[in-house]
């Protein structure tokens, strides 16, 4: 059975599928650009924030309430708790 997670969710080691990317249009956009795209498999590096990921044999780092919006499609694995984040009024890159 695969769960789908946010992407912010998951332990360091822990890999799986891109299900879905969610958000604000310009936010889905600038990850998209940078590899992340439904059906991509992702591996976490190290979870909480930052939050590193290799994609495509490369490394990305987010913060954490840029991740939240990546569903990823996983085999069994449970979200780990956090420590509550607004959500960005404003993305500056």
């Amino acid at each position: 059975m695969h769960d789908v997670l946010p992407l912010g969710c998951l332990t360091a080691g822990t890999a799986g599928e891109i299900a879905e990317i969610i958000g604000r249009s310009d936010h889905v956009h600038r990850l998209r650009e940078m590899g992340l795209a439904s059906g991509v498999r992702v591996e976490v590096v190290q979870s909480g924030s930052p939050c590193i990921i290799r994609v495509n044999g490369h490394r990305l780092c987010f913060r954490d309430c840029e991740t939240m919006g990546v569903l990823v499609r996983t085999a069994g694995a449970t979200c780990v708790e956090t420590a509550p984040v607004a959500a960005p009024t404003a993305v500056g890159y």
